[in-house]
């Protein structure tokens, strides 16, 4: 999930780390309280490469990973970790209207300006 975030993929982080995870055999999959056309969306390339090798360095052997629509998401849900320490984008990342973006329209947190200690 770093490594995403610290690529700035973090609404994949978020979603990856919100998700439900099964390991069959060799493969890692996902399931996501997002669509189809998001999870396309969000797992381009670089992503792709990313998750694959942070896979490689913690199994023994080759892993394969999916990423599924169906998670159910629930309103009781903890809120998110923060994911790039202290500061406004953790507080951005917390607040519960970017998060009901986020689950809606698949929102993604790409610029942060800190007003609270603005006079």
């Amino acid at each position: 999930m770093s490594a995403l975030s610290d690529a700035g993929h973090e609404m994949l982080a978020h979603n990856l780390d919100e998700g439900e995870w099964s390991l069959i055999g060799s493969d890692v999959s996902v399931k996501v309280s997002i669509s189809q056309v998001l999870i396309d969306v969000a797992l381009g390339p670089e992503p792709k490469r990313l998750i694959q090798a942070a896979l490689n360095k913690v199994a023994s052997g080759p892993m394969r990973f999916k990423m599924v629509p169906g998670a159910t998401g629930g309103a009781s849900k903890p809120a998110p970790r923060p994911v790039n320490g202290a500061g406004a984008r953790s507080r951005a990342m917390a607040d519960p209207v970017v998060q009901r973006m986020q689950e809606k329209f698949g929102a993604e947190i790409r610029t942060v300006i800190d007003q609270k200690d603005r006079g």
